[in-house]
Parts: C-alpha cells; sequence; structure tokens
C-alpha cells in the first residue's frame, strides 16, 4: 500500500478511536478538537506511515536490490512493533512538552502508535507484495494478495469520508469548502485515469463521469445541499 493512503487511513482510526478520550492530566475531558486529542490523532497517522521509513535504504546501501531485499522488513515487524511505538512515544511526547503544546500521557502515545503501525502492517499483508511481518526471525513475506500496491479506490474510502466531514464542520462555509474539494477530486480522477493508461491498465472514459458525480453527491449532500438533504 502506498505511504499516503497508509497515512489517510491512519487520520481515520485516530479520529476514531482517540479523539473523545481522557487523554492527560492537562485536558481530563478532552474534547474531540482539543490540543491533546490533534496529538494523539497526528500520532497515529504519523504512525500509520512511519514503517515505510526503510525505503530510504537506497540511500545508505550499494546493493541495488536494497528495496527488495529490505523493504518491509523490521519496520513492518508485529515483533518490533512495541519498540517502535515506545521510542516513536517517548519522543513525541519530547517534543510537545519541549514546545509548550498539551500531550497525552507516554501510555496513550504509545497505544496511538501500536494502532498506527499495526494498521500498516495489516494493509500490506492484503497486498500483492507482502511484507516480513515475522522479521527479523523470519523473512517470509505473507500475502493475502487483496489489494494492489496502489489503490485508487480504496484510497478514496479512506479519505472521502474525512473530507465530507470536514466540509459539513462549518455550516457557513461548507457549500464553498464542497465546491473546491469536489473540483480538486474531479482533477485527481482526471489523474488517476491518465496514470492507469499510461499504465496499460485502462478503464472506460465513463468512470470519470460516475466517480466524479458520486464525488460531488458526496460533498454537497455534506454541506446541507440540496435544502431537502437534512440526514446530516
Amino acid at each position: 500500500m502506498d505511504t499516503f493512503t497508509h497515512a489517510f487511513a491512519g487520520a481515520l482510526l485516530g479520529k476514531a478511536l482517540f479523539s473523545q478520550q481522557k487523554l492527560s492530566p492537562e485536558t481530563p475531558a478532552a474534547a474531540e478538537h482539543s490540543p491533546a486529542a490533534r496529538a494523539a490523532i497526528w500520532s497515529v497517522t504519523l504512525a500509520s506511515a512511519f514503517p515505510d521509513i526503510d525505503v530510504f535504504y537506497d540511500i545508505f546501501s550499494r546493493d541495488d536490490m536494497a528495496t527488495l531485499k529490505y523493504h518491509r522488513y523490521v519496520t513492518h515487524s508485529f515483533l518490533c512493533m512495541p519498540l517502535w511505538a515506545l521510542g516513536l512515544a517517548w519522543l513525541t511526547r519530547w517534543v510537545l512538552r519541549r514546545f509548550g503544546v498539551p500531550s497525552p500521557t507516554v501510555l496513550w502515545l504509545w497505544l496511538c502508535y501500536l494502532v498506527g503501525i499495526a494498521s500498516h502492517i495489516l494493509l500490506d499483508l492484503a497486498t500483492s507484495f507482502g511484507t516480513m511481518c515475522w522479521s527479523p526471525l523470519s523473512r517470509a513475506r505473507p500475502s493475502w494478495d487483496i489489494l494492489f500496491i496502489v489503490d485508487f479506490c480504496f484510497t478514496a474510502i479512506v479519505l472521502l469520508p474525512q473530507v465530507a466531514a470536514w466540509i459539513a464542520r462549518n455550516p457557513e462555509n461548507s457549500l464553498r469548502r464542497a465546491l473546491r474539494m469536489w473540483a480538486l477530486f474531479v482533477l485527481l480522477t482526471v489523474g488517476a485515469f491518465a496514470l492507469a493508461e499510461s499504465a496499460g491498465v485502462g478503464f472506460a472514459p465513463v468512470s470519470i463521469v460516475i466517480a466524479s458525480g458520486v464525488i460531488g453527491a458526496l460533498f454537497f449532500l455534506s454541506a446541507g445541499w440540496p435544502p431537502l438533504a437534512k440526514w446530516r
């Protein structure tokens, strides 16, 4: 799975699991958008992207096959996951306190990073490339082969609900936000179509129209337009 989709999935998990928890002594009844809650959400997002840091092996290795050998290795390991989470939790807590930002406890941050890293490993297991989830004890690459490494449909599934929620958050500017986001996602849809065509994996041009219509309906309904749409 590409790193951006991992991060989008992490943001969705963070908002679902940690946005309204009792995160720290400084915020005993932390609301969804308190600084501590935002720190927790960003931690899950960062954790969901973190394992792909191993793509930088190429910079330090003279082996042309380094990416194939070491990508999805120890940073993608269930066995190493608690240690990565603890180190990142401590570092995050230190940075936030140094800049005077209310922070969740190290335990909460550790849980945030565990959730994010675990989601990354599980999503990579679902791809055709597999992942060395039991490294360093085993270099086997289990793979469920459900998704391709880049899957625009899955990316949309984890990203669009978050954009829709952001549009609905501010009723005064929701329609303007919906228009802007719809225009952006239409461009992204056209770009995905062109990318697929260049890779020899084309699909019917009418798919652009259908996808744009579905996205537009989601965004404008989230903005409360037309006025009859009172489901939100």
